[in-house]
């Protein structure tokens, strides 16, 4: 009768180790989601305003226009 006790006892403690670990798990990822999505959200948030802030200093982009100076001429190779 000991050791049949003494079997269901450790069963016992291993499921609910188990369980518990799954739980755990479970909980952990959960909250890396979370974490992961709100970074994501941030970097988002970080580079859009990161963007706006650039486009209205550089709004109009430097024109190059054409005319003969621009011609690079008697190169072999390719600029």
């Amino acid at each position: 009768m000991g050791l049949f006790l003494w079997t269901l006892t450790m069963i016992f403690s291993v499921l609910t180790a188990s369980s518990l670990l799954a739980v755990l798990l479970a909980l952990g990822w959960a909250k890396e989601f979370r974490l992961r999505r709100a970074l994501q959200f941030l970097l988002t948030r970080t580079l859009t305003h990161w963007k706006k802030q650039y486009d209205s200093h550089h709004s109009t982009p430097p024109t190059r226009k054409f005319n003969r100076s621009n011609i690079r001429t008697g190169h072999s190779r390719l600029r």
